[in-house]
């Protein structure tokens, strides 16, 4: 796939994804794009895929990552997003 709207496409197919996408991103190497080389640098958590899923906590830290099999919204992404907010002070 050479495209973003390719991409796009794919995942709506594949994976019933029906939320806005951006573009595509380099996600290691000399072109990193920023967000995921300040993963690299602070956490040392380089992602295999960008569907990858990273929960950063209200500090700014990175409070789990999960690889691009695990679900959005499975139990292990959903109980720690929810034990995040608990500790969060709004």
């Amino acid at each position: 796939m050479d495209s973003a709207e390719e991409v796009r496409e794919f995942c709506e197919m594949a994976f019933g994804l029906d939320m806005p996408m951006t573009d595509i991103l380099t996600i290691k190497g000399a072109n990193a794009h920023p967000l995921y080389e300040g993963f690299r640098e602070t956490a040392g958590f380089v992602p295999r895929w960008n569907f990858n899923k990273v929960l950063i906590g209200a500090d700014g830290r990175i409070v789990e990552t999960w690889g691009a099999r695990t679900a959005p919204m499975s139990r292990p992404v959903r109980s720690a997003v929810e034990a995040a907010l608990a500790q969060a002070e709004f």
